[in-house]
């Protein structure tokens, strides 16, 4: 059975989480050994939602992408460039897109307490945790809308690989 296309037509914001069918629990009872391949997969996974979202929506004026920092410091840089290529596309797809978005946690050297409203936001629990990590919510926009339409592509491109390549780098800040 097929998703029908239809009400994707009048959508106009979509947020697209990290979370991928059931809880990682459930889909990964294997240690880290054996699933470090799998984190590739959920980003290409991600990667097709967003071909989809291209494909079906060319009303959307406002993309929110929220990716697993564990998923982008574990993966090979091939996961990274099927996210740059599916954000490309949706940029030629997506006329009236105006900005993009990426929220991801930080680390924090000195972690403080966020508000209810920012926790129920990022689905954190109180104590800043997000897939087993402690930060500091982060979000970096991109606004297209002024920008002519030969040179989206380019710079799309090159933000979401440096917000991408930033949030990879801070591994070590993770204990990754």
């Amino acid at each position: 059975m097929r998703l029908s296309p239809f009400p994707f037509r009048f959508m106009t914001r979509v947020t697209l989480t990290s979370r991928i069918g059931s809880s990682a629990r459930e889909r990964y009872p294997h240690p880290p050994s054996v699933t470090k391949k799998w984190h590739r997969t959920d980003l290409a996974k991600q990667a097709l939602s967003i071909r989809y979202i291209a494909q079906h929506c060319p009303n959307l004026i406002c993309l929110t992408f929220v990716p697993s920092a564990t998923k982008l410091t574990k993966t090979k840089m091939s996961g990274l460039d099927a996210i740059t290529f599916s954000l490309l596309e949706l940029v030629q797809k997506c006329e009236k897109l105006q900005t993009l978005r990426f929220q991801y946690l930080a680390w924090d050297p000195k972690p403080t307490a966020a508000s209810v409203e920012a926790l129920e936001l990022w689905e954190v629990d109180e104590y800043g945790v997000q897939d087993g990590l402690k930060g500091v919510p982060v979000q970096r926009v991109l606004d297209v809308g002024g920008v002519p339409m030969w040179l989206r592509e380019d710079e799309v491109a090159e933000w979401a690989m440096d917000v991408m390549l930033d949030i990879r780098h801070h591994k070590r800040d993770y204990g990754l």
